[in-house]
């Protein structure tokens, strides 16, 4: 095994010894198009993949090339197993012999480049918060996006090139932010990327995720002191988390009392007396 499959193989080892089973259930909720050919992978090899890339969408150098795309220079791949399979004479007839397995390179759709994707590449199961986007007037879908990003924001839209959760969060946050603060569009980069970040982190973490780690990484590619960059914006990282989860709490009291005016009715058809 080279140095690269090794450290990623042993990557995911860690992750499992863990017990966290969060990556196995998401997999299970992916409807993976039938095109992408992860669809063929075994169980085990969409772990693995997902683990290391946050995604399924992933396929060798030669696979891509095949659909018009291909892989950026300096990108880093990710590892699969491949059967080792050998032919053999057996009573004069020609059989295969599975004798082990080997390490084969693929590349997430991210590292890409070309023609788009075709596929529908929505997950069968959408994130938490998914229906927000639409609350405040934002239409979020999953398409193949640039190839220097996961996602983007603007125009009333959210695009997703990936199924990873805290992508779309990300986004989220970022429409959020342009819906609450009223100087949104002088604002630095860097500050919208410090806030809709964090914001993510935050609903993360609601939800059972962990991307603190990941999430520092991004923040300091933004400030060579992200906590006090943080201190600095929390006042519109505290309004956008506000307005997210005040729209999914407004979402969720309009189910149940739409749901309880229904179990009166039909209390009060059945009982003429009141």
């Amino acid at each position: 095994m080279t140095p690269n499959a090794e450290r990623a193989m042993q990557e995911v080892i860690e992750k499992f010894k863990t017990g966290d089973l969060s990556d196995i259930i998401q997999i299970a909720a992916f409807q993976i198009p039938a095109s992408w050919p992860s669809s063929k992978w075994t169980m085990g090899n969409k772990m693995l993949a997902y683990v290391q890339a946050r995604t399924l969408n992933a396929r060798g150098f030669q696979a891509w090339k095949e659909v018009q795309r291909h892989v950026k220079k300096g990108s880093h791949a990710i590892y699969i197993w491949a059967p080792r399979i050998v032919k053999k004479e057996e009573n004069g007839e020609d059989k295969t012999q599975l004798i082990g397995f080997f390490p084969v390179s693929v590349f997430p759709f991210e590292t890409t480049e070309g023609e788009p994707l075709k596929d529908d590449m929505t997950p069968r199961q959408l994130p938490p918060l998914f229906e927000v986007a639409a609350r405040l007037g934002v239409t979020a879908k999953y398409q193949p996006v640039t190839p220097d990003r996961f996602g983007d924001c603007g125009h009333g839209k959210i695009n997703l090139g990936t199924d990873d959760p805290r992508v779309f969060w990300h986004e989220l946050a970022h429409a959020a932010h342009q819906a609450t603060d009223a100087e949104y569009k002088s604002r630095s980069s860097q500050y919208k990327e410090i806030v809709a970040e964090f914001t993510a982190c935050v609903i993360a973490n609601l939800y059972g995720y962990d991307y603190s780690g990941n999430s520092w990484e991004y923040l300091k590619m933004f400030s060579s002191d992200p906590l006090k960059a943080i201190m600095k914006s929390g006042q519109h990282i505290d309004q956008v988390l506000n307005l997210i989860l005040t729209e999914e709490e407004s979402e969720e009291e309009e189910f149940q009392d739409s749901t309880y005016t229904q179990e009166f009715d039909e209390f009060t058809d059945a009982d003429p007396g009141l």
